[in-house]
């Protein structure tokens, strides 16, 4: 069945091209390019497929369910995009940054566990393989849809390492058995502050700062967290340390200076640096 979601019901402008173009974590599973074709873990646990495309006034998607509430949620539709935008409307990093991208939306997911997991694979990789071990993971040792914890804790090393994972499949095991016993519990964590929650996660084998950070920005929510990569630590460089800044210079400033706005404008750059010579 068609259904449509009015886009005024979003604070601020939502583009959703740009928003999935933008390569967040979130977006991996969509398909490319419009009509875009995915599945959604909704609120009870079941994983609807749907397609999804837009117009100026209307997000629409074709399910066989209302989804409307847990689009809202990944679309983080209440955010306050406005602040972002008054807040920094005399810088012009940053206004360079929102005129590029205007209408990308922070994205958020439904399925915690998966954050974890693929936030365990990003590790000095890039996109292409991400995606390639991702989906393999997803069909060898899950239900296509997600991961199956039990088939990860289970699985053995060099059954992971064969799909890609490499030093990760480790790290992907040991995660997997420490979510299952509830050594790693993430309702817990969500309830702490950023800081220490952050802390919490890097008591973890394989949970470095930028896995944390991917964790608690897109599967927790948190918006003051900033997953530096190679593409943010030349961009803050460039633009406020006149090319010379270390990363943990680089990683204080982005957090002190965007505040509760770092991981939305994260966002923002990482789009605008990989995107903007393509177009």
């Amino acid at each position: 069945m068609k259904r449509r979601i009015p886009k005024k019901l979003f604070n601020g402008p939502f583009d959703l091209h740009k928003t999935i173009e933008s390569d967040q974590c979130p977006s991996d599973l969509w398909s490319r390019p419009s009509p875009y074709m995915s599945f959604l873990k909704t609120f009870d646990g079941e994983f609807v497929e749907f397609t999804a495309w837009e117009d100026e006034r209307y997000f629409y998607y074709e399910a066989n369910r209302n989804l409307r509430d847990e689009f809202k949620y990944l679309f983080w539709y209440n955010y306050p995009m406005k602040d972002l935008y008054n807040k920094f409307k005399n810088d012009k990093s940053v206004s360079k940054l929102i005129k590029f991208g205007y209408g990308l939306r922070l994205m958020r997911d439904l399925d915690v566990n998966y954050r974890i997991i693929e936030s365990l694979i990003t590790q000095n990789n890039n996109l292409k393989r991400i995606r390639k071990i991702d989906k393999l993971l997803r069909e060898k040792f899950g239900n296509g849809f997600t991961y199956d914890l039990n088939k990860l804790a289970n699985a053995k090393v060099s059954q992971l390492k064969a799909i890609g994972l490499g030093y990760r499949a480790e790290y992907v095991k040991s995660i997997a058995k420490a979510i299952l016993s509830n050594k790693l519990n993430i309702e817990e964590i969500k309830e702490m502050p950023t800081e220490e929650a952050r802390k919490k996660l890097m008591e973890f084998k394989g949970i470095g700062p930028k896995v944390a950070d991917l964790i608690l920005g897109f599967g927790l929510g948190k918006r003051d967290v900033f997953p530096a990569d190679v593409w943010l630590k030349r961009a803050i460089s460039r633009e406020y340390f006149n090319g010379k800044a270390s990363e943990d210079k680089i990683r204080k400033f982005a957090l002190d200076y965007f505040g509760e706005h770092a991981n939305l404008v994260h966002v923002f750059i990482y789009y605008f640096e990989r995107k903007r010579k393509k177009d």
